[in-house]
């Protein structure tokens, strides 16, 4: 893989940031990349120390999430990144990253699945969906570096956890257009806010490498902005 671009100019840290969508670094509700996507945040969400600086600290009893209705994150090939760190598992899915509307449409969604206990990408048309699911359960209070990603040309979604081998399979059904809001920690109807805490939470407009999923892993330590 050579040396990535940006701006014009050659990067040694081999990955490349011009397709990115929007980058939290979850010390604020603030998008650190150029862009601008500010999230609102609902109920309260604090920012505490978490697993690079600082975290999104996510209440469920309170209802917690940070949520921004913008059509740049209506995609169909996308890659999702983030850390969490759980602090309960209720008896519902509870969602990570999503985009979905309040009445419960999905278009994507990282979540952690009750019934298997398990990490998993989830794309939505409306009326079904599919699912690629982590083999194995994450521990309460572990920090966990997740990245999933849809290419739909392809029609196949995979999901990694601490940069480990990914688990990836093809999927049938389109991805949700309708009037979805990119939401962080927030559940439609059925599911469970997140209890717990996201960091370095970014989304991009495509298919991140193996390469660069390393290079965000970091041997285990993370990375945050500007990731050079």
């Amino acid at each position: 893989m050579s040396a990535p671009i940006l701006n014009g100019q050659y990067l040694a840290n081999r990955l490349r940031t011009d397709d990115i969508v929007a980058y939290y670094t979850m010390s604020d509700s603030l998008d650190s990349s150029s862009n601008g996507r500010v999230l609102t945040n609902n109920n309260g969400v604090t920012f505490v120390s978490g697993k690079v600086i600082n975290a999104g600290n996510f209440v469920a009893a309170s209802a917690q999430s940070l949520r921004r209705a913008d059509a740049a994150f209506l995609l169909t090939t996308f890659t999702l990144a983030c850390w969490v760190r759980i602090a309960s598992k209720p008896g519902n899915e509870m969602n990570l990253m999503d985009r979905h509307t309040a009445v419960g449409t999905l278009g994507y969604a990282l979540f952690w699945n009750n019934g298997p206990d398990q990490f998993a990408l989830r794309i939505g048309d409306g009326s079904s969906f599919s699912d690629v699911t982590w083999n194995s359960s994450p521990s309460l209070n572990t920090w966990y570096f997740l990245v999933a990603w849809a290419d739909d040309a392809a029609r196949q979604f995979g999901i990694s956890v601490d940069n480990g081998a990914p688990i990836t399979a093809s999927y049938v059904n389109t991805i949700a257009d309708a009037n979805l809001a990119f939401r962080l920690g927030e559940y439609g109807p059925g599911g469970s806010n997140l209890d717990g805490q996201l960091d370095e939470a970014a989304i991009w407009s495509r298919i991140l490498t193996e390469d660069e999923r390393t290079y965000l892993w970091n041997g285990g330590n993370g990375r945050t902005w500007p990731l050079y």
